[in-house]
């Protein structure tokens, strides 16, 4: 199986090599666009939707070997809230070619929900003008079509026009489901062997992957994420070569039919030694040993084989041909017929992949997947167990104390799971449980010393059938952890600042004392904000500055434990202007799930009125009316039951009446 990968492995490489096809982001864009056709439909064909997809990834693996590994992003992103649903866990757009950008992100479900159709909106602002957006879907899918299971991970490679942008904003959209659809069972396939050898520019990469269930399924691939200090900066993909599955020799690789002139039949050779093909037999429905090859023909090692119209003695028929090998004894070798699947894969054997790595010249960890078309799978028999899944990525804990987690468990039989837990620390808990599959297992843990650590855990269903270990997820253990900051931002409020911040979790968490400083050197505190103690949720703080704004202010966080350590946050600053006319920002995020924003500037005070309209002209909702001051200004638009939808923001001033429009997606 190694070797039988080495024929195609030589083909992509030479053509890499040729003049290369001229692909635009507009191809890009139309397949896209006809992936996110599907979008609703009922009734949908797997296939077409695979083939869809494929078309995406074909075109994006064309742009990608255009592209320089060595530069540096242009932008990074890291944890963001994208909605009370997702968390952007990293991104990195980087200046691929003279006209175009490549982004690399990875996204985690926060919540107990199913989600199908999901995808990223880019948006790119200049001078806070918003100047271009675009959008992916994400790449591996663990639910449906394009969704994620619960507290799942996927990825995201895309390429968009190079722009001269001084800011990048990030919104999602997606379909929440019941979970009755399709989802991936990801014991279904093993990685048996794999390898990355040096070759020119790129890297070769092959392996073989292992069906060791008894079902089948279609259109099988492996995913490589490539890590540096655990954030993302690379993905690659490869499909598995299905035809020469298990222990296949030769195979019919493919039948030219039409035009009468040009038929022509390819053998494959997927072994690495060369056949004798003496005395063996090609033939068609009529005849199936029509054709007798010549003594003294083989085909090498891994290689192939031609015959044309001018070889064989029957004409391939266009409609509905059959056309079988047979070797010297007349046994049947293969088969082919117009309708055979070259993508499915077969229960309990195995197929092998190659293909070509572009490595960023830095990395210290890759991380290998495997998926498959999640509706194709069909068979019969149990299914081991999905591994578990930790709700977080990272725990900051305090020693001396029990600490709760909880993981998400499911199975496709719907069997009851137990769960084993390797804590890290050197402990190994017994088989917990039984829990139910598609919920949430409680469980815990008692932590006596510092360290830094990874935790991991298993499942097992009702049959004995384990799970592989999960991946493993950060647990820090200190007396001194300082709490983990996603996100500390100001804003100006009229003659105000609004200090929003977020933390992703909190342990032994007094407070946060805010100060503030004319430059940087000297700091006042002018308020207190209590935290949330020892925490594993995300919380939101607010913090209002209602004294006047100078010119130029700094902000920054004291972040104080209950045994009296501090941590300094970095700084943020306002810089004072009076706009000199009144100007109004895009919807961000648009389209958005549950909530968004827009700013604003005043040139003077006023007095002005914002409120929300449904696509009819029904009156929603008013987000502000009153008098405001001269300087920026921003509000937010909680939907909360509003339903799916086009809506109308307008903006209304003593001198002014603007309109806003933007689509609720639930």
């Amino acid at each position: 199986m190694k070797t039988a990968c080495m024929l195609m492995l030589f083909v992509l490489t030479a053509s890499a090599f040729a003049a290369p096809k001229q692909i635009s982001l507009k191809e890009l864009r139309d397949a896209k666009a006809g992936f996110a056709s599907f979008q609703g439909q009922k009734d949908t064909n797997a296939a077409e939707v695979w083939q869809s997809r494929q078309q995406i990834d074909a075109i994006s693996k064309s742009l990608r070997s255009r592209g320089n590994f060595a530069t540096n992003p242009r932008k990074t992103l890291t944890t963001t809230k994208l909605s009370d649903d997702f968390d952007l866990l990293d991104l990195r757009l980087f200046d691929w070619t003279e006209d175009k950008s490549r982004i690399v992100a990875r996204i985690k479900s926060t919540s107990f929900i199913y989600t199908d159709w999901v995808k990223l909106y880019f948006h790119f602002y200049s001078n806070n003008v918003l100047i271009a957006d675009d959008f992916a879907f994400i790449d591996y899918p663990s639910y449906g079509y394009s969704g994620l299971l619960p507290f799942h991970q996927s990825i995201l490679e895309t390429f968009v026009d190079k722009t001269d942008f001084d800011s990048l904003q990030v919104s999602i959209a997606y379909q929440k489901e019941d979970g009755s659809d399709a989802f991936l069972c990801d014991q279904i396939l093993q990685l048996v062997s794999n390898s990355i050898t040096p070759s020119s520019s790129l890297y070769n990469w092959q392996g073989t992957v292992n069906n060791s269930s008894t079902y089948s399924l279609e259109f099988p691939k492996i995913f490589a994420d490539i890590f540096s200090q655990d954030s993302l900066i690379n993905v690659d993909y490869a499909v598995l070569d299905t035809e020469c599955q298990g222990d296949r020799s030769v195979i019919i690789d493919y039948v030219v039919d039409t035009p009468l002139e040009a038929q022509e039949i390819v053998l494959r050779n997927c072994s690495d030694q060369a056949v004798d093909l003496s005395g063996w037999y090609l033939g068609d429905k009529i005849s199936p040993y029509s054709y007798r090859i010549a003594n003294g023909v083989s085909i090498a090692a891994n290689g192939s084989k031609s015959f044309t119209n001018s070889d064989i003695n029957f004409t391939i028929d266009e409609t509905d041909e059959i056309i079988y090998l047979s070797d010297s004894q007349k046994n049947l070798v293969d088969q082919w017929t117009k309708d055979e699947n070259d993508y499915l894969l077969e229960p309990l054997t195995s197929c092998c992949y190659n293909s070509y790595l572009d490595l960023p010249e830095s990395y210290d960890k890759i991380k290998y997947k495997l998926n498959y078309s999640l509706q194709t799978l069909q068979g019969q028999g149990n299914i081991a167990p999905n591994a578990p899944v930790f709700t977080l990525d990272r725990y900051n804990l305090a020693p001396d104390a029990e600490h709760e987690f909880q993981l998400f468990l499911i199975d496709a039989n719907n069997d009851a799971l137990k769960l084993q837990v390797a804590w890290g620390d050197g402990g190994r808990s017994g088989w917990l449980g039984p829990f139910v599959s598609r919920s949430l297992a409680p469980v815990s843990h008692f932590y006596q010393t510092e360290g830094d650590l990874w935790a991991s855990a298993r499942t097992q269903d009702s049959h004995g059938a384990t799970s592989a270990w999960s991946d493993s997820v950060h647990v820090f253990i200190s007396r001194t952890v300082p709490v983990e900051l996603a996100h500390f931002a100001a804003t100006a409020a009229g003659e105000n600042v609004v200090l929003r911040w977020q933390t992703l979790s909190e342990s032994n968490n007094l407070g946060f004392a805010v100060q503030r400083s004319p430059d940087k050197k000297t700091w006042r505190q002018i308020g207190f904000v209590k935290g949330r103690g020892t925490s594993l949720q995300r919380h939101e703080y607010m913090f209002k500055d209602d004294t006047p704004r100078p010119a130029l202010v700094f902000y920054r966080l004291k972040q104080i434990d209950f045994d009296g350590s501090e941590h300094l946050s970095g700084i943020v600053k306002i810089k004072q202007t009076t706009p000199a006319q009144f100007g109004l920002s895009d919807v961000w995020p648009n389209p958005f799930n549950a909530s968004t924003r827009f700013a604003y500037q005043l040139p003077e005070a006023t007095t002005i009125d914002i409120s929300v309209y449904a696509a009819n002209g029904g009156f929603v909702t008013t987000l502000y009316h009153g008098v405001q001051g001269a300087g920026q200004h921003d509000i937010h638009w909680q939907a909360g039951s509003a339903a799916s939808g086009v809506y109308f923001i307008k903006v209304r001033t003593d001198k002014e009446n603007r309109l806003l429009k933007c689509l609720l997606l639930k």
